[in-house]
């Protein structure tokens, strides 16, 4: 009879304590995604503040400009992107002459 009751109690703290850890486990999960949401609000704040968006697109044009020949980089339709590990990423719409006029070439990151 002792022995069945052992038994029982252990099966029941073996389950306690897998409960305990799931629990743990789910709420240091979602403290790392607060956390991380954090630091992207933050990252983005920073980037638009220190104007480093426009400097990233400025680079790119003379990039485009100095070492590609025929190849102009659009002006107006810019897009920007901040990256989870801080990398930046901009997409400029390219434009290449033939001959008297001038066709769009496609997008470049």
């Amino acid at each position: 009879m002792e022995n069945g009751w052992v038994e029982k109690q252990a099966a029941s703290s073996t389950w306690k304590s897998r409960l305990k850890r799931g629990k743990s486990i789910v709420w240091w999960v979602l403290v790392i995604l607060f956390c991380y949401a954090l630091y992207m609000i933050v990252a983005n704040i920073a980037v638009h503040k220190l104007g480093m968006r426009e400097e990233l697109i400025r680079f790119g044009e003379t990039l485009v400009e100095t070492h590609y020949t025929g190849l102009k980089a659009d002006k107006s339709g810019k897009e920007f992107q901040l990256t989870p590990w801080l990398t930046q990423k901009a997409t400029l719409t390219l434009y290449k002459q033939s001959g008297s006029g001038i066709s769009s070439s496609g997008r470049s990151s």
